[in-house]
Parts: structure tokens; C-alpha cells; sequence
């Protein structure tokens, strides 16, 4: 009965070493062949500062920070293309912007208006009211539409804000979602 013991014990800890092997390679693989070219290729973008990336096992997160940009919609696409180019699985991107306490505030202000041309599909009207409040404060907006995304941009002095609104309700898909 020693020896089935050992036996049984040799079997156990090669399976574990096995797995642990498999699990090192996967690791290794995604990192070198998934997330560095993404990441590489994303921080070539000029607006782009850094990337992170946390891949789990149902989507790529792609947490990128962007400096000023003159189109958020064109950048937010290079990202998307860059990510599909490399990737089947599913993703969301966040951008991370830099605004201040008074963008917020504008932005804040303006998520009835927000919603509420996105349950209407009136964009040229949101459009309107966006210039009008933030022309008044002194802001510059813009503000793009696709078939997926609204995409919000604001500028004043330094201070810069990219909000990205995701058109479809549904769960994240391979073309994409953010917050």
C-alpha cells in the first residue's frame, strides 16, 4: 500500500505542476501577443498618454489616458480598431480625461438633456443646448454621434473633458462598450 501512495502522490503533484505550467505559458502568451501590441500601438496615438489593460477571462478593460484631443469620436475609433486588429474577445474602453470641478459641473448639469436626446435620437438638438450652456460659461464643446457611441468633448483652459455614451444597451460586444 506504500508504494500506491507514492505512486498517487507523484500522480498528484505532476498534474498540479502541469497545470500551473499550462497556466505560466497562457499567461505569457496573452501578455506578448495580446496586451503589449495593443498597449504598444495605442500609446503611439498622440493624444494618448498611457494605457493599462486588465484582461480576464470575458473581456479586455482598456483604461486609456488622453490628453486634449481635437475629435474624441476619431480617437475612440483608432482605439477600437487597434484593439479588434488584435483581439476577438470582448472589450471596454474607459477614457480618462482631464477635467476639473467646473466641467463636471457643466456636464453634470447637462445629463438630463443627454439622456433624453438619446432615448429621442434628437443629437442635433442636444447639440444646440450643449453649445448654448457651455457657451455661456465660457467652453468649448463638441459633440460627435455614431451608430454605437455619443461622444462629448469639452475644453476650457487646461481642463478637458471626453465623455463616451454607449447607445446600445446591451452587454459589451465585440465592437466594444465603455463606461
Amino acid at each position: 500500500m506504500q508504494i500506491n501512495q507514492k505512486k498517487l502522490i507523484v500522480v498528484i503533484l505532476t498534474s498540479i505542476l502541469a497545470l500551473l505550467a499550462f497556466f505560466a505559458v497562457y499567461h505569457l502568451y496573452v501578455s506578448t501577443r495580446i496586451e503589449a501590441p495593443i498597449s504598444t500601438e495605442i500609446e503611439k496615438i498622440s493624444s494618448v498618454q498611457s494605457v493599462q489593460i486588465q484582461n480576464d477571462q470575458e473581456q479586455i478593460m482598456l483604461i486609456v489616458h488622453v490628453e486634449e484631443s481635437d475629435n474624441i469620436q476619431r480617437l475612440y475609433c483608432q482605439i477600437e480598431e487597434i484593439v479588434q486588429s488584435h483581439s476577438k474577445k470582448p472589450y471596454q474602453i474607459k477614457i480618462v480625461d482631464h477635467r476639473d470641478q467646473a466641467l463636471q459641473e457643466v456636464y453634470d448639469e447637462l445629463q438630463l438633456p443627454i439622456y433624453e436626446a438619446v432615448a429621442k435620437y434628437d443629437y442635433d438638438l442636444l447639440n444646440k443646448k450643449i453649445q448654448q450652456r457651455c457657451a455661456s460659461s465660457g467652453i468649448d464643446a463638441r459633440v460627435f454621434v455614431d451608430h454605437e457611441h455619443l461622444f462629448i468633448q469639452m475644453t476650457q483652459g487646461d481642463a478637458f473633458l471626453a465623455e463616451v455614451i454607449n447607445l446600445q444597451l446591451d452587454e459589451p460586444t465585440q465592437q466594444g462598450e465603455t463606461k
